[in-house]
C-alpha cells in the first residue's frame, strides 16, 4: 500500500519514494506549473527547520481541507527553503485543489456554534481531548508540536528533571518531527497547561474510532433523538444532534457531554471506575434488571440483557478509555447547565491505568 505522503512526518533530508512521487503525480495530472530554477536556492539549517515546521502546519491544513490557508503556510515554507520536496509536492497539488475548488475550511476545522445556539467545541479543545485519551503505547499519531513549544518544555521540564548535562544533539533528537509521537506523551504528562494546550492533534486516539465508527451513531440513534435529548425539550441533558453528516465537532462535543454530564439521580453517564455501571448501559436495560432504571415512567430500554452485542461493544469501548477521567482543561458549558463542566482535579492520565476491582 502507498503511503500518504500528505500524512507523513516532514524532516530534513526526507525524500519521496518512488511509488509516493507516481502516486503524486496522478493526483496533480493536468497541472501545467512546474517548480524549474526556482527551486534552487541554499539555505541556513535554521531557515530549513522553520520550513519543515511551516510545511507541518500546511499539511494539516490541507488535511483539514482549508486549501487557501493550506497554501498560503506552504508558500511561506518554500520562502524558508525552496528546495525542501514535500512544499514543492504540496505546492503542485494545491494548485490544482484551488482551481477546481477554491474552498474554505469545513465546519470541523473552526467549529464554534450552528444556527440553533447550540455550542460546539473548537479545534483547539478537540485536540485537548485527543491529547489526553491518547494511549501510552499509541503510534501512528497526526498533528503538530510548534517549536517554541519544543523549546520551552526543553527549558522548563526536561533541564529541570534530568539536570543540566543534556547536549545539542539530545534536543536535536527530541524535536526531531519523527519523534512527535514521543514528544505529544512527554509534553502531556509534564502537565504544564500552557504547553499541552498548543498541541494540534489532527487524528483520532484509537479508542475513538469506535466511537466515530458506531457508538456515536448508537447514541444519536437511542438517545439523541427529537422526542428525547436531542429536542428543545431535553432538559438539563442534551446531545447535539446534526442534520447531515456528523463531523469533528459534532462527534467530540457529544463525547465531552457524555463524559462529564452527571445525571441528578447519581452515577455517570461514562463510569469509568465501573464502567458496567454507567447509565449509558444501564438506562437502556430493561427496568426490571437496570442497576439504574431511566428517570421517568418511559421504558426505553434498547438492550435485551448484558449479552446483548451493543451492550458488550460500548462497556468494551468504555473500558477502553483513558483512566482515571482525565482533566481536559476546557470550559464549556453543558446544554442545559448553569454552567461550566466541572473538570476533574486529576493530573492528566497516561491511559489506561488498572481499575480497581
Amino acid at each position: 500500500m502507498t503511503r500518504n505522503v500528505l500524512n507523513a512526518p516532514a524532516r530534513s533530508g526526507w525524500r519521496l519514494s518512488i511509488a509516493a512521487i507516481a502516486l503524486a503525480a496522478a493526483v496533480v495530472a493536468g497541472w501545467g506549473g512546474g517548480a524549474g530554477s526556482l527551486f534552487a536556492a541554499a539555505v541556513s539549517p535554521q531557515d530549513h527547520d522553520a520550513a519543515v515546521e511551516a510545511f507541518q502546519k500546511a499539511r494539516d491544513l490541507y488535511q483539514q481541507q482549508d486549501y487557501r490557508a493550506a497554501n498560503t503556510a506552504n508558500d511561506k515554507a518554500l520562502q524558508l527553503d525552496p528546495n525542501l520536496p514535500d512544499a514543492q509536492l504540496l505546492h503542485k497539488i494545491l494548485q490544482t485543489k484551488l482551481t477546481e475548488a477554491p474552498v474554505g475550511p469545513p465546519v470541523s476545522g473552526t467549529a464554534s456554534k450552528p444556527a440553533n445556539g447550540f455550542n460546539l467545541l473548537n479545534s483547539q479543545q478537540i485536540s485537548m481531548i485527543r491529547l489526553q485519551e491518547i494511549h501510552e503505547n499509541e503510534t501512528n499519531i497526526h498533528g503538530r508540536v510548534p517549536a517554541k513549544t519544543l523549546r520551552e518544555y526543553w527549558d522548563q521540564y526536561v533541564k529541570n528533571q534530568v539536570g543540566a548535562d543534556l547536549s545539542q544533539t539530545d534536543y536535536n533528537n527530541f524535536t526531531n518531527p519523527l519523534n512527535f509521537d514521543a514528544q505529544v506523551k512527554k509534553i502531556r504528562q509534564a502537565n504544564i497547561p500552557a504547553l499541552s494546550q498548543t498541541v494540534e492533534i489532527t487524528s483520532d486516539p484509537k479508542d475513538m474510532t469506535p466511537f466515530r465508527n458506531s457508538i456515536h451513531s448508537w447514541v444519536l440513534q437511542n438517545c439523541a433523538t427529537a422526542a428525547c435529548h436531542g429536542g428543545e425539550k431535553a432538559g438539563g441533558f442534551r446531545l447535539y444532534r446534526p442534520p447531515g453528516q456528523s463531523n469533528d465537532s459534532v462527534i467530540y462535543t457529544n463525547f465531552y457531554i457524555l463524559s462529564m454530564y452527571t445525571p441528578a439521580d447519581g452515577g455517570r453517564l461514562l463510569d469509568r471506575d465501573q464502567p458496567e455501571r454507567s447509565n449509558l448501559l444501564q438506562y437502556a436495560l430493561p427496568r426490571v434488571i437496570a442497576l439504574k432504571a431511566h428517570p421517568g415512567n418511559m421504558d426505553v430500554h434498547k438492550f435485551g440483557d448484558a449479552n446483548n452485542i451493543e451492550y458488550r461493544n460500548i462497556s468494551n469501548w468504555i473500558k477502553g478509555l483513558a483512566y482515571p477521567q482525565p482533566n481536559y482543561g476546557i470550559v464549556y458549558e453543558l446544554p442545559g447547565s448553569s454552567g461550566p463542566a466541572p473538570d476533574p482535579a486529576t493530573k492528566p492520565a497516561m491511559s489506561p491505568a488498572p481499575r480497581p476491582n
